[in-house]
C-alpha cells in the first residue's frame, strides 16, 4: 500500500457554455422545488430526487412551467393529470380571494384585542394576562366592538365583559290627557 492517499478531484467541465447550463439547471431545480413548497404542496423524497437528479433544460423548464397549476407535486411530471388551466386559475384567484379576506379578518380581531386594552390601560384600570387572554381568544367582531364600547365607560376591567341590556329605544310621549 502507498503512503500516499490518492484523492479523485471533482470532474471540471471545459466548456463555459456547460457550466453555464449547468448553473442555470440547478437554479431551474430549486425554482420549481421552491415554487411547489410555497404552494404547499407535498413533495415525495421521490420528488425531490427525481428533480434533482433531471439533467435536460428543456425537461426542466416544462416542469417550472407547470408547477404553479399543479394540483398535486407529481403532476408536474405529467400534464395530462391536472384540470384545466383555466380552472385551476379560478382556484387559485378564490384561494387568494379568501385568504384576503381571513387575513382582514384576522386584523380586525387584533385591532379590536389591542384597542379594548389600551382604552382599559389609558384610563388607568389594570388589565390582567386572564383578561387579556379572554379578550384575545373573542373571535366575534361584534362582541369585540361591544367590549370596546364598554372599555371607555366601566369602573373596573371585569364590567367590560358583563351583559347589559341594550337601552330600549324610547317612546313618543303621550300627550296628556284633559
Amino acid at each position: 500500500m502507498s503512503a500516499t492517499m490518492r484523492t479523485e478531484s471533482p470532474t471540471i467541465p471545459k466548456d463555459p457554455r456547460e457550466v453555464h447550463a449547468n448553473g442555470e439547471a440547478a437554479g431551474v431545480r430549486r425554482s420549481i422545488l421552491e415554487v411547489l413548497r410555497a404552494r404547499r404542496l407535498w413533495i415525495t423524497p421521490y420528488i425531490e430526487d427525481r428533480v434533482a437528479f433531471c439533467e435536460r433544460l428543456k425537461t426542466l423548464d416544462n416542469w417550472l412551467a407547470r408547477a404553479p397549476t399543479a394540483v398535486r407535486a407529481e403532476d408536474i411530471f405529467n400534464p395530462t393529470s391536472y384540470t384545466s388551466k383555466t380552472t385551476l386559475e379560478q382556484m387559485l384567484q378564490e384561494r387568494l380571494v379568501e385568504q384576503r379576506l381571513a387575513d382582514e379578518y384576522t386584523g380586525h380581531l387584533q385591532a379590536y384585542t389591542w384597542s379594548i386594552a389600551a382604552a382599559l390601560v389609558s384610563r388607568g384600570l389594570s388589565v390582567s394576562e386572564e383578561v387579556r387572554d379572554r379578550i384575545g381568544r373573542c373571535k366575534s367582531l361584534s362582541r369585540l366592538e361591544r367590549w370596546l364600547r364598554r372599555s371607555v365607560t366601566v369602573a373596573r376591567t371585569e364590567d367590560v365583559f358583563v351583559q347589559r341590556p341594550e337601552p330600549a329605544a324610547s317612546s313618543p310621549a303621550t300627550p296628556p290627557q284633559t
